[in-house]
């Protein structure tokens, strides 16, 4: 068991610092586009596909818990919430869409929504996706194998958002 242990823990710190060496000028670009979002008062709607939707919703509560006023929104590969991006999206608005599907017609779509209301679009993918998230004026890619990992890494990249989002909001109050 302790070996197992030992093997997740560096199978861990293996893919931060993939994460940290191939895409920390992607999270800079993306807090940047987050936050300068929220800065201008636009809305900022964060897409999880199937278990990644945990991701987008952690991010929403984390987001909300901080800052009520923000106009923030979760979206789920539904009709209804494609329905509600469409009636609502507007230009300088923000798509963060987090997934580990190789291909996605539903995320194809919603990227295509984004593009024609001028919307910003962050990705957050996993390495065998990036075709899809080319459509994206960010992309962070985690370099892993396991969905579980991808996972870790999407947190982590969530979390610095999240913490540059709020750094700057404090800093304007």
């Amino acid at each position: 068991m302790l070996e197992r242990i030992e093997k997740a823990l560096t199978a861990h710190r293996q893919a931060a610092e993939s994460l940290t060496e191939g895409s920390k000028n992607y999270l800079y670009m993306a807090s940047l586009l987050c936050y300068e979002a929220a800065l201008r008062g636009n809305r900022l709607f964060i897409y999880g596909e199937e278990e990644s939707y945990f991701v987008a919703m952690y991010m929403v509560y984390q987001l909300r818990r901080r800052h009520r006023d923000l106009k923030i929104a979760v979206l789920m590969d539904s009709e209804e919430d494609f329905d509600r991006f469409e009636a609502h999206a507007a230009p300088a608005d923000l798509l963060l869409a987090v997934t580990k599907r190789q291909e996605s017609p539903s995320l194809d779509r919603l990227a295509s929504l984004a593009w024609k209301r001028d919307c910003k679009r962050v990705g957050l993918s996993a390495l065998h996706n990036k075709s899809l998230m080319q459509k994206f004026d960010v992309n962070i890619v985690v370099h892993a194998g396991d969905p579980f990992r991808i996972d870790e890494m999407h947190l982590l990249a969530v979390n610095i958002i999240v913490n540059s989002i709020d750094t700057v909001l404090a800093q304007q109050r």
